[in-house]
């Protein structure tokens, strides 16, 4: 089987897009990058309720190039006050049964991140891309029925792609996330830059960017925060979350009298370059909680980091170490506050080892640019 370069894509999402999780960016960027090489590219996603009144193109700043179409079916994630944890199940059922009574232009090929719509469709005669993000755990003999027909597996990870061939997949290829290097091409100083985001200009930021999950490392951020009351100059500034783990960690904060630290909340798309910028050092803080998190992530705020030019401090994971290393990063103890703690303390004592491995961070992450994963994607798929 070999891709025809005329032969259309079709990117299906059962996701809320545009959404402020990281998913969304990922799914919209690679139809775009895709688009951009001349692929024929079309998005189907569910009419979901969205807060977010934005076109996915305006709020992440995409290209219009490729389409998107929204396929009418109940919502029952609105009401999950009624349905509980069984709407993203009632949710689900409702997109698939949507989809049996569509059928994409033909020779299209089909790519999903849902097990079920990849053996579905592939019942249905077309080529099918399963993008996978981890393994399922518990969930062996039904994930691996659903995808027992998938053509290729594209993994955002090395330890992602080992499950998948562990559990006997063929056709497997690592493609991790990447970055707009353009999006750091701004010439503003840090100065003018805290003036502009409302940051503390006189203090040392260390900054963390992303949703405030337990495996995030978000409790080892905020022990770290109190070790670092001995450091009077150092704010710990975190800028993403939903607005429930906001004001719940705000509220977290002030009970535990952490003067020290700075809640941002989410922010579009577009400013966060301009948040990493402003910092003196960027804290990657991922906790050992999880086999998503040890063995599968690969967080797109990673390479954002090293396109900064900004130090990193890391968690010294797997998942994190298939990327960062001790060239390009500190790397320290997962799940370990004072290690954490220290590592900041570090780059901030040492401005030599923060120039040196941000300047090699910034040269390696040339390699994990958005266009070079859509390249990736068409050679593996030319191959299939």
């Amino acid at each position: 089987m070999c891709y025809n370069h005329n032969v259309k894509i079709i990117y299906i999402a059962n996701s809320r897009i545009p959404t402020e999780k990281a998913h969304g960016y990922q799914i919209a960027k690679i139809c775009e990058e895709l688009s951009n090489l001349g692929i024929g590219v079309e998005l189907w996603v569910p009419t979901r309720e969205n807060e977010i009144r934005k076109n996915l193109f305006d709020f992440y700043g995409l290209k219009k190039i490729f389409s998107v179409r929204f396929l009418s079916c109940p919502d029952f994630l609105s009401g999950v006050r009624l349905f509980g944890r069984g709407g993203f199940y009632l949710q689900g059922l409702a997109f698939f049964a949507r989809l049996l009574f569509e059928r994409p232009e033909k020779g299209s090929w089909v790519m999903t991140r849902n097990s079920e719509i990849a053996w579905l469709f592939h019942l249905k005669g077309y080529k099918t891309v399963y993008y996978g993000h981890f393994w399922p755990e518990g969930k062996n003999i039904l994930f691996r029925f659903f995808l027992r027909g998938a053509d290729a597996v594209i993994c955002n990870s090395r330890g992602t792609a080992e499950a998948f061939k562990e559990h006997g997949f063929r056709n497997v290829v690592t493609i991790q996330n990447g970055v707009d290097l353009e999006d750091f091409s701004f010439k503003a100083g840090k100065e003018k830059l805290r003036k502009e985001l409302a940051l503390p200009p006189e203090k040392k930021i260390a900054l963390y960017a992303g949703h405030l999950y337990a495996w995030k490392g978000t409790d080892i951020l905020f022990e770290a925060a109190e070790l670092l009351k001995d450091s009077p100059d150092t704010v710990l500034v975190l800028v993403g979350g939903t607005p429930d783990d906001h004001e719940k960690r705000a509220r977290e904060a002030r009970e535990k009298g952490l003067t020290n630290v700075l809640l941002v909340g989410h922010r579009q798309k577009s400013l966060i370059p301009r948040y990493l910028r402003s910092a003196d050092v960027l804290l990657l803080p991922n906790v050992p909680i999880s086999a998503e998190s040890i063995r599968y992530t690969s967080p797109i705020k990673m390479f954002e980091y090293m396109a900064s030019g900004v130090p990193i401090v890391a968690s010294a994971l797997p998942s994190i170490r298939e990327v960062l290393n001790e060239e390009n990063a500190l790397l320290v103890e997962a799940g370990n506050a004072k290690a954490l703690a220290g590592g900041v303390k570090r780059i901030l004592a040492d401005t030599e080892l923060a120039r040196r491995i941000s300047e090699r961070a910034r040269r390696d992450v040339s390699d994990f640019t958005w266009r070079s994963r859509a390249e990736e994607i068409r050679a593996f798929l030319e191959k299939v």
